[in-house]
């Protein structure tokens, strides 16, 4: 009798339940499905194609439907912050972005900077608090800057992941500016999405027993 597959499914039960994906986009076709503003944008160094760009308190709202209610999901994007953003200064800002669940909780709200000047830092990788303001530095937590080629004060890529648990077979979320400026001096866009559920462990564990029982199949055949 086969038992050695057991013993790789056994082990796999302790790691982290691994993400199943529901949505992916990295906007280098033309599909803006289930966004209801922005276009297909070019970075200015043609490194990239992203959905933007987004000026003024201007907003998206993404909607996704066929989901399980109730189960964890992980909305992770690439969050593109370019030209001068000014952070928590109240003098040209504060310079806020917003994602909310459309009827439901803000997921993050936080300003950022690309001045990096005193004056003019961000709240973020905290949340921001008009009457206690936490000052972190310009570009706190980013993941890459200067990669897309805008002038003057440059672009800031942040790569976030925000947990959502829907509670209905829809989920809409809405992206927001607030206190911008023209796109020439300050905007925003998005990039790289993508939507994973994570199945309950009995699920995964289905999952992997099946692949087990597969292979342990194929080495009984040969």
């Amino acid at each position: 009798m086969h038992l050695h597959w057991l013993l790789p499914v056994v082990a796999l039960m302790g790691l982290p339940v691994f993400a199943l994906p529901l949505y992916q986009n990295d906007f280098e076709s033309s599909d803006l499905a289930g966004w209801s503003a922005g276009g297909i944008v070019l970075a200015p160094n043609g490194s990239t194609r992203f959905l933007g760009l987004f000026d003024r308190n201007n907003s998206t709202t993404f909607t996704l439907s066929g989901l399980t209610p109730g189960e964890l999901l992980y909305f992770q994007f690439d969050l593109y912050i370019n030209r001068s953003w000014d952070g928590n200064t109240t003098a040209f800002g504060p310079d806020i972005f917003t994602v909310e669940v459309v009827g439901g909780p803000i997921l993050l709200q936080s300003t950022f900077s690309n001045t990096e000047l005193s004056g003019f830092e961000q709240s973020f990788p905290d949340p921001w608090n008009p009457g206690a303001p936490v000052s972190n530095a310009a570009r706190s937590g980013a993941f890459a800057v200067n990669t897309l080629g805008f002038f003057a004060e440059g672009d800031t890529t942040y790569r976030l992941i925000l947990p959502i648990t829907p509670n209905s077979a829809s989920l809409s979320l809405r992206f927001s500016g607030l206190n911008l400026q023209d796109a020439i001096d300050e905007n925003w866009g998005i990039d790289n999405v993508t939507v994973s559920a994570v199945p309950e462990p009995t699920t995964a564990c289905l999952l992997l027993g099946g692949l087990g029982l597969l292979a342990s199949w194929r080495r009984f055949r040969r």
